[in-house]
């Protein structure tokens, strides 16, 4: 495959590698306003930024106007409502936070190739930017970019200052900001999936004394102290019972109980032990189908990549680490996989970097780059008339209702408000727990409702005749009511 070739700092790297990247950011990036956000988890989290805005409460993210969230820590409620702050209660603002810090993390692992080659970075960069896992969750307002974020922060000073043996305070920094960050994203966890794996490599290679006196342990820790600990501490005081709940529920029942009934937020995800793997090769798609084309670009078997053997064995370690701690959970999401992508973009760059044909390789990258990018708009025009997005997302009827609806009309769900009702409704609208209760309003009394499409052909008849239908999808109904007794 030919491709025109531009040179870079004495490396001649692929114009179709670097255009295409540039337009999947893009496209990623313009996409994020043009469908709605999802039910359960991205309608849930923005709905708590919501929240966080209106009642100018940056301590306690608040699940209902009663209910605290007690699930995760408050960072990545801090940069949802941020960007709310920013551009407004809506889909760009919720998400455009998420993306940067996809960004950002795509930064530090393009930093960290460079050490080795311009090429190796620009490689890791387009194979990470181009994981399935990583393309959807930055932009997507979830926890888990955060989390990401902070690991790969951890991981890079750590090496940065023990395998390269830097000093600066930029390298320092990395570590325990990352770390900091981490804490305030997900907590604990974020130690578990740092620190086993650099426990091991200083093990494995031996080098024990190094990683202690490598790093300013202490007074590192003491820095991260004091920009975690207050937060916990003020959280726990203004809503008590949050570190029980926090620490032993959150961080040991939902991954060591299989279908723990004690989440206060819905229910756990129950999968086969061991699903993480599966997950992790449906994050790293479409390279796991496309990366085994590099092979063919390689001079022979045994050519020799760009990292030493310890580089390559603290990567391994990174990547892996994830899955085989979420091996022995029976509760997990594809997200759990996230935090070992960056390490499995770097370890593949070192491959793909060193191949004897870069243009075919980059051929490859590329085009996998441009597939991709071309696919997001087409994804989101596809779901936007078939109204996929719809099955997901109570947007549209919230959106009938506000047209259609004068003050004193309130909207109700049947029998609980979802999060994207919530959200797009600005939290007005009500719970009807019971259908047959709209009988008991007063005669004259106008409501909208918004109830499942399969529920409204199982009502009693009275019922049918007094929901006049005023917007539909596949899934769902708003109807209006009005009582006559």
């Amino acid at each position: 495959m030919q491709v025109s070739r531009g040179e870079f700092g004495g490396e001649r790297i692929s114009r179709l590698l670097i255009a295409a990247l540039a337009l999947l950011v893009l496209s990623r990036l313009l996409s994020l306003g043009f469908y709605p956000l999802a039910d359960m988890t991205e309608s849930r989290y923005a709905d708590i930024g919501r929240r966080m805005v209106e009642r100018a409460d940056w301590i306690v993210p608040w699940f209902t106007d009663s209910q605290p969230f007690w699930g995760k820590p408050v960072l990545s409620f801090w940069a949802t409502a941020a960007g709310m702050k920013l551009f407004g209660i809506n889909e760009w603002g919720a998400r455009v936070p998420h993306f940067a810090l996809g960004l950002w993390t795509g930064a530090i692992v393009w930093r960290q190739a460079r050490a080795h080659s311009r090429r190796m970075a620009w490689h890791a960069a387009a194979l990470l930017a181009g994981s399935a896992g990583f393309l959807i969750a930055a932009g997507a307002v979830m926890t888990d970019m955060a989390l990401v974020l902070g690991t790969t922060l951890v991981m890079s000073g750590f090496w940065n200052c023990v395998g390269r043996g830097r000093t600066d305070a930029v390298a320092r920094g990395a570590l325990f900001g990352g770390l900091a960050i981490g804490l305030l994203a997900k907590g604990p966890i974020a130690l578990v999936l740092c620190g086993v794996p650099l426990a091991g490599w200083a093990l494995w290679r031996r080098q024990v004394r190094q990683a202690w006196r490598g790093v300013p342990w202490v007074w590192g820790c003491a820095i991260v102290g004091v920009l975690v600990v207050p937060w916990y501490l003020a959280a726990e005081s203004r809503s008590p019972g949050f570190l029980h709940y926090f620490i032993v529920g959150e961080h040991w029942h939902r991954f060591l109980t299989p279908g723990w009934s004690g989440d206060l937020y819905g229910t756990a995800h129950s999968f086969p032990r061991g699903s993480i793997w599966v997950f992790a090769a449906v994050a790293l798609a479409p390279w796991t189908v496309l990366l085994p084309w590099v092979g063919r670009a390689r001079a022979d078997k045994g050519g020799k990549g760009r990292l030493a053997g310890a580089e390559l064995r603290y990567l391994l370690l990174w990547a892996l680490w994830p899955c085989v701690f979420f091996t022995v959970s029976g509760n997990v999401l594809w997200t759990y996989a996230l935090p070992g992508v960056p390490a499995a973009a770097l370890w593949a760059a070192a491959w793909t970097s060193s191949a004897q044909r870069p243009a075919r390789v980059e051929g490859i990258l590329g085009t996998g780059l441009l597939a991709l990018a071309l696919a997001i708009p087409a994804l989101v025009v596809a779901g936007r008339q078939s109204g996929q997005f719809d099955r997901s997302s109570k947007k549209s009827l919230v959106q009938a209702w506000a047209a259609r609806a004068s003050p004193d009309q309130p909207l109700m769900e049947v029998p609980r408000p979802s999060f994207s009702t919530s959200f797009y409704s600005n939290g007005r609208v009500q719970s009807l727990p019971d259908v047959t209760a709209l009988r008991d309003l007063p005669a004259g009394k106008t409501v909208f409702v918004v109830l499942g499409a399969a529920d409204f052909s199982r009502l009693p008849a009275d019922l049918q005749a007094g929901l006049t239908t005023v917007a539909a999808n596949p899934a769902y109904r708003l109807a209006r009511w009005q009582g006559t007794r």
